[in-house]
């Protein structure tokens, strides 16, 4: 890639980070509207994975691996964000149960903890594992595919367990 496309395509990919806006029109709000709007449905969830990573890629003018996975990176952020609350909820939930005088055992908000460190963990593992599969430029958007998706079916996961949306 010469110099001048290396520019334009990091150029499309920090307007897919600014502001809220992508080239082709969306907004990394995008999915999170789509969450909110899918609540507690598990499929409707999973129709949100690549509302802004899509019209990224799309809108560059030559898609390189590297600025491929740049926009799955973008969207990446935006599950990350949403992951964080809704584990957020569920731990205050799990600190509430540890506290209600022995109705559910105690050890939830641990038990919780332990689990989201052995997934980071795993998801960290895999998603370098997956991305040293490929040879070449390719890696990159393997291993930002495989953080996107692992990611987003984490949120789905915690939102059915009672995690906000």
């Amino acid at each position: 890639m010469r110099l001048n496309e290396s520019v334009r395509c990091c150029a499309a990919v920090a307007l897919c980070l600014s502001a809220g806006q992508t080239l082709a029109g969306g907004a990394p709000d995008a999915v999170t509207d789509c969450l909110a709007s899918a609540g507690y449905d598990r499929a409707a969830g999973e129709a949100c994975l690549g509302l802004l990573a899509s019209p990224c890629i799309d809108a560059l003018p030559t898609p390189a691996p590297v600025d491929v996975a740049q926009c799955i990176e973008a969207e990446t952020a935006v599950w990350d964000t949403a992951l964080n609350a809704a584990y957020g909820d569920l731990i205050a939930a799990a600190q509430a149960m540890d506290g209600d005088g022995g109705e559910t055992p105690d050890g939830q908000e641990e038990a919780l903890r332990a689990a989201q460190r052995a997934w980071i963990a795993f998801r960290d593992a895999d998603c370098a594992w997956r991305g040293n599969l490929t040879f070449g430029t390719g890696h990159f958007t393997d291993g930002a595919e495989c953080a996107q998706r692992l990611t987003a079916a984490r949120v789905l996961d915690l939102i059915q367990y009672g995690g906000a949306p």
